[in-house]
């Protein structure tokens, strides 16, 4: 299903260099050919461009009259994909909702201005109106011209797994969902399972919709990736003037990804390459064959005898030897022997060992608790530019534990682990701007270290960033994107965010179907 034999379509086959404005200049010479009550009259008949296009003068209308805005939400999220998507040497493609392939024109001019040479195998185009997917198809062939196309004349309740592309080689796949989740006459719930169930491989999913405020709109879009399992998605929230300075644009854009490789088979792959030269005594090699064990397959058990055997000459091995004795795994929880081996460890200038006696020291595992001597710890790791140890040496500071109390020091010990990308140390940092730890009080700031945090799975975080969108303090008061951030504190165990939740009445707060 495709455009062809029509004056557009040869405007297109023989447009050099198709970009997504010169695709627009087409719209732009159109409707300023029109009277104004006739420009108008197309434009009142899009209501806000909710309806479904049925006629090519209302193709034309839309792409004048709303590409840019499209055109600006799906630039600001692309620039927030990880560089590990882009180094993916081929990709499939889903636009689901796709209009005129807006999406995949967009993307494709952000590949070429970025200068990624990313190739892509497939493009599913999915809409409901059979004028514009032609076009999308259309669109499509000229944007990405070596892509088989695969067109779906369907509205999200009744598709099929027969429509979302199931690649068998297990390709990387592009999901592009613009202007599409907000709408509330369709399933969510049942949509993200369909998606859910057919994925495979690394998937990187680009959401976007306006953003209203408090409605169940908003809450459709942030609700999704959780529909998904993708529990580490951070929505972000553009006000009016922020998307665009000269425009009143707002946006919520929710980009995540997801991988459904088999992590058994990567790792079992990963332990044979290592096995012989492990079982000839290299402790190197059976440092990372324990690692594979404890960190991918979860068998605590086989991760034991591996680091056991390592840490005869592995420093590294010592240190995790001395946690697998301290919180049991694979082993008896044997609390002086934990200890002897982190102090084996930090002989070899260990950061982390010396970080964990530093800990041992503060709660007395092994050992009578000793703040002083678990500062003295948290020092040496810290000047060592260890992240966790900074942290925990900045809250002896706060607290005047072990050391002189000195907020403006622990302020500096939080700045310096959180610049580092320490989660811990981000949730600190904020906290000091919260409530005027060691600096001037700063909500704005303080959400903006909060999300850091929150966005790695910090349940502090994740609750006291939730708590800012109650209030709309630093940020853009929203009670569904406050309700997401304190579910997801609440989901880790964190008691104080369930206590909340318990209290919220979140009736028009609950995910649509």
């Amino acid at each position: 299903m495709i455009e062809k034999s029509t004056n557009y379509s040869y405007k297109l086959k023989y447009m050099e260099n198709p970009t997504f404005d010169k695709v627009r200049d087409l719209a732009i010479k159109f409707m300023r050919e029109l009277p104004k009550p006739l420009q108008d009259e197309l434009y009142e008949a899009l209501n806000r461009g909710v309806d479904i296009l049925d006629s090519e003068p209302q193709m034309v209308t839309y792409l004048y009259a709303f590409g840019p805005m499209h055109q600006a939400k799906l630039n600001y999220a692309f620039k927030h994909l990880p560089e590990e998507f882009f180094a993916q040497p081929e990709i499939n493609i889903i636009d689901y909702g796709c209009g005129q392939a807006l999406g995949i024109m967009c993307y494709a001019d952000f590949l070429r201005e970025n200068g990624y040479s990313q190739k892509v195998k497939t493009n599913t185009l999915i809409e409901p109106s059979k004028m514009c997917l032609k076009r999308a198809a259309l669109h499509a062939s000229v944007f990405f011209p070596g892509a088989e196309i695969k067109t779906v004349n369907k509205t999200f309740d009744e598709l099929d797994k027969e429509d979302i592309y199931n690649d068998e080689d297990n390709t990387t796949t592009l999901h592009i969902l613009s202007n599409v989740l907000d709408i509330l006459d369709f399933d969510l719930e049942g949509f993200a399972g369909l998606i859910k169930n057919q994925m495979k491989g690394y998937n990187q999913f680009v959401c976007v919709s306006p953003f209203i405020g408090d409605s169940n709109r908003d809450t459709r879009t942030i609700a999704f990736p959780t529909l998904l399992n993708a529990d580490s998605s951070m929505p972000e929230l553009l006000d009016k003037y922020q998307l665009r300075q000269d425009k009143i644009w707002t946006c919520l854009s929710n980009c995540f990804s997801l991988d459904k490789f088999d992590a058994n088979k990567k790792a079992n792959n990963i332990i044979s390459k290592y096995y012989e030269s492990a079982k000839k005594g290299d402790a190197e090699a059976q440092f990372k064959i324990a690692q594979l064990y404890c960190e991918l397959l979860n068998n605590k058990t086989e991760a034991f005898k591996w680091f056991k055997m390592s840490a005869i000459n592995n420093s590294e091995a010592q240190m995790c030897l001395g946690c697998c004795f301290r919180n049991g795994y694979g082993v008896e929880i044997d609390l002086p022997n934990a200890l002897q081996w982190y102090f084996a460890s930090a002989k070899s200038d260990n950061v982390r060992a010396m970080a964990s006696l530093g800990i041992c020291y503060q709660y007395g595992y092994g050992v009578e608790k000793d703040m002083t001597t678990a500062a003295e710890w948290y020092k040496k790791a810290a000047n060592k530019n260890y992240s966790v140890a900074q942290w925990r040496y900045g809250i002896c500071y706060e607290y005047g534990d072990g050391v002189e109390k000195d907020t403006s020091k622990a302020f500096e010990l939080y700045k310096t682990a959180a610049e580092e990308g320490n989660s811990a140390g981000q949730f600190h940092i904020g906290r000091c701007y919260e409530f005027g730890i060691g600096v001037d009080k700063n909500n704005s700031i303080a959400a903006k270290w909060y999300q850091k945090a929150a966005k790695q799975g910090n349940a502090d975080a994740q609750y006291r960033l939730g708590l800012l969108y109650v209030k709309g303090e630093g940020v853009i008061k929203s009670g569904a994107t406050a309700l997401f951030w304190i579910r997801k504190a609440a989901n880790q165990g964190l008691k104080k965010a369930s206590d909340l939740l318990a209290k919220i009445d979140n009736s028009k707060l609950k995910t649509p179907k």
